[in-house]
This record gives structure tokens, C-alpha cells and sequence, in this order.
């Protein structure tokens, strides 16, 4: 056979170089917003398991005359599952297609709608988990709300107040007072301020006028001609980061996040998007896949703190 004809069985194997080629460009184009809130880990099972678990309390004074030391346990609370599922779709190119030359514009364009589609997935999926995050599921308590610690009081990491300098100086009150499950004060740092795009640049205003910002309850970030330029501004560089996150569907919510190696909100991948494929033998056409599997949630509700604007 002359080496320089491409037969049909070569045709798929060049093809699928370049469809991977476009995968990837397209894959690392889009930035990822799941990633700056959750802990993003990589798992071999077809499920991970966590257990809440609080630690002692205070160490009691010991009479070591000849006393024996006091005893204490450790708090156990629910096992939490992540249950990996799997997300896929397939399409196909025809021959017709294929044999008016139109593959490398049609093919390329559909493996970049499809690369959009697995990003959107994942994102939708993950940032439902903290959108719906103040409704209970699964006969779980909610992951923003008023929490019974495991030692049986209560602490809350949910607030009622719309994003203004009154409202911030409340949730990161709020913050600085964080318990655990043993009822401990615990010094823990909010890094992450999550918001919806209307409040995009009302948070950057709060986080980075010099003066103390001017903000009512309905978001006006117009000079104020009350004498606040007089004022520094108390949260100025206070909360490290912003995040404008399109997939907030309130748009008065805002949220609160601890460095993700902090808090216990998860991302397990179980396998990263990939693709495939291959001839149709009956339509002689190219057939095309994505897929991938992966589980998201939260094990406690340590580190996290939402607004629920009504």
C-alpha cells in the first residue's frame, strides 16, 4: 500500500491529536472559581469517608501529689459520604462533514462547546452545594445556620445583613468569635469574600477605599458628602481576596470563607474530564465523548459564615 494514502483506519488517530490539542487550550483558557473555595483533592475510591471530630477541652489542674491525672475523650460526631458521580455526553460528526473538509473548523468549535459544558457542570455543581447552603439536605443540617456543636451548645455561622460597613463589621465579629465543637474559642482568619456580581464592586469598595466607605443598604458607592473622607477605613485589606461569582443566583447573598485548607468544604475528582473517539461503523461518521466523575460537599461547617439577605 502506498505510505503516503491516509486510510480510514489513520484518519481517526490524526484526527483525535488535534481534538486533544483543543481540549487542553481550551480546557486551561477558562479560569476555575470552585478551586479558590474548596479543598480540591484527587480519590481512588468510589467513595471518601470523613468523620466530624472534636477534640478536648480545657486541661484541669491536677493535684500531682500522688493524684491520678483526669481523664477525657473525644467527641465523635456523624460520618459524612462523598459519593462520586459521573457526568458524560457524546456527539457525533458526519461524513458529510468529514468529506467537505469542514471537521477542523466544525470539530474543533463542538470540542470547545463541550470543554464549556464540563466546566459549567462542575461549577454548577459545586457552587449549588454553597448557594442552597442555607436549606438542610440529605437529613444533614444546614451547611449556614444556627449549629449544635457536638458538646450540645450552639453557635451560628449564618447573619441576616446586607453587605455594608455595618453588615461586615457584623459577620467578621461574628467570625473572630468562632467555637468549635468543644465550645473553644478558636482564632481562625477569613481570606475569601464570595459575592455575586452586584455586589462586585461594593465589596471591592468596602475592601479598598481609603477613606471609610460609603455604603447604604442599597448598595450606593457614591462620594459621601457627610465627612467621611475624615475616616480611614477599618477593612481596608482586612479579607485578602474577592471572588465574583456569576453562579450566586440571590443577588444580596455573600459569604465568608477560611483558607480551603481550613474549613471542610470538599471537591474530590475521581476522574478529571477526559475525552474519546472513535469511527461510527454504521453511519461513518466520527463519534465523540466527555466525561468525568466527581463528588462535592462539606463535612462541617467550620471556617464558613453566610449572609442570607431577605
Amino acid at each position: 500500500m502506498n505510505a503516503s494514502i491516509m486510510t480510514t483506519g489513520q484518519f481517526p488517530d490524526l484526527l483525535r491529536v488535534g481534538i486533544r490539542e483543543v481540549f487542553l487550550s481550551e480546557y486551561q483558557m477558562y479560569p476555575e472559581l470552585y478551586s479558590k473555595v474548596y479543598d480540591v483533592q484527587t480519590s481512588n475510591r468510589a467513595y471518601e469517608e470523613e468523620l466530624i471530630i472534636a477534640g478536648f477541652g480545657a486541661i484541669p489542674e491536677w493535684n500531682s501529689d500522688g493524684s491520678e491525672l483526669p481523664t477525657d475523650r473525644a467527641l465523635t460526631g456523624n460520618r459524612v459520604l462523598y459519593v462520586h458521580k459521573d457526568y458524560g455526553m457524546m456527539w457525533t460528526v458526519s461524513k458529510r462533514l468529514l468529506r467537505e473538509d469542514l471537521y477542523a473548523k466544525i470539530g474543533g468549535e463542538l470540542m470547545r462547546e463541550a470543554v464549556r459544558a464540563m466546566k459549567h457542570t462542575v461549577e454548577l455543581v459545586s457552587w449549588s452545594v454553597i448557594a442552597n447552603g442555607f436549606q438542610g439536605t440529605n437529613n444533614r443540617p444546614p451547611l449556614f445556620g444556627n449549629q449544635t456543636l457536638l458538646n450540645g451548645e450552639t453557635f451560628s455561622n449564618a447573619v441576616s445583613v446586607a453587605l455594608t460597613p455595618t453588615g461586615l463589621e457584623q459577620a467578621l465579629t461574628r467570625f473572630h468569635r468562632w467555637r468549635n465543637h468543644r465550645g473553644i474559642p478558636v482564632v481562625i482568619e477569613p481570606k475569601l469574600l464570595v459575592v455575586p456580581p452586584e455586589l462586585k464592586y461594593v465589596a471591592y469598595t468596602l475592601l479598598h477605599s481609603t477613606y471609610y466607605p460609603n455604603i447604604g443598604s442599597g448598595g450606593n458607592t457614591a462620594p459621601s458628602s457627610t465627612g467621611s473622607a475624615f475616616y480611614e477605613n477599618p477593612f481596608k485589606n482586612v479579607i485578602p481576596d474577592t471572588l465574583c461569582v456569576p453562579y450566586l443566583s440571590d443577588i444580596n447573598d455573600w459569604f465568608l470563607f477560611a483558607a480551603p485548607k481550613v474549613h471542610k468544604l470538599r471537591f474530590y475528582w475521581r476522574e478529571k474530564p477526559a475525552t474519546d473517539m472513535f469511527t461510527d461503523f454504521r453511519t461513518k461518521g466520527v463519534m465523540h465523548s466527555i466525561t468525568s466523575a466527581f463528588s462535592v460537599g462539606y463535612t462541617d461547617f467550620y471556617g464558613v459564615l453566610g449572609s442570607q439577605v431577605s
